[in-house]
């Protein structure tokens, strides 16, 4: 029987729905979000008899510690994306969002022409991430630096991509 936590955590962005499974992260939304990835629905889905409750999540909480106090050492693939993914372009699209070093950032045109799809394609992929942060959609951005699109809003967007420029040592210079 497959055993479930989630908790909520705490962030400098706010509350965040964290869910785990034997060391290996399912899910981090955005609790008024979490439903419209439907985390429970996917679980329970491929193992029927899962139990999902309320408990900790130590190893993605200790990322995300790491993550907010600045470390740029990236997560390893998790590898219950596959499990998440409804399709192979979703995996296709979030391995690429993966691979996206902290602080640095490309825009959903330069995905799509790597992955061969539409913007808006990726987009959509974009959007159905249920892990947010460790496959960090933070860091995609509209075509000339625009900040476009973000599940938890464009205010939360931002502080993300300024924290991690803070925590490189990189300025961002306008004009």
């Amino acid at each position: 029987m497959l055993d479930v936590a989630w908790t909520t955590w705490r962030s400098p962005i706010g509350l965040l729905t964290v869910v785990e499974r034997e060391g290996m992260p399912l899910a981090i939304d955005l609790p008024g979000r979490a439903g419209a990835t439907n985390w429970r629905e996917r679980i329970l889905a491929r193992s029927p008899d899962a139990t999902i409750r309320i408990g900790a999540c130590p190893t993605t909480a200790t990322w995300l510690e790491a993550f907010f106090d600045g470390d740029p050492t990236p997560a390893p693939w998790p590898e219950s994306a596959a499990d998440l993914a409804q399709s192979p372009a979703h995996l296709t699209i979030w391995r690429a969002i993966h691979a996206i070093p902290f602080g640095e950032m490309r825009s959903y045109q330069a995905l799509a022409a790597e992955a061969g799809m539409h913007p808006r394609q990726v987009g959509q992929l974009v959007g159905a991430n249920p892990l947010l942060l460790l496959i960090p959609c933070h860091r995609v951005i509209g075509k000339h630096g625009a900040l476009v699109g973000y599940a938890g809003g464009l205010g939360p967007k931002q502080w993300l991509l300024d924290h991690e420029l803070r925590a490189t040592g990189l300025t961002l210079r306008i004009g």
